[in-house]
């Protein structure tokens, strides 16, 4: 079993990213496990 986690960060400000983690099942296909939103991308979304 293996996996990857992804960070992608938004219009090139390392204080806006979200990060996933994509593991690798018995058949070894991707599964995607979850995601972090940045603290600051958050404050963006919610308008503050």
């Amino acid at each position: 079993m293996g996996g990857l986690i992804v960070e992608l960060i938004i219009n090139d400000d390392p204080e806006l990213t979200i990060t996933t983690t994509l593991m690798g099942d018995s058949d070894g296909k991707l599964e995607h496990t979850g995601y972090v939103i940045s603290g600051e991308l958050a404050k963006k979304l919610r308008g503050e």
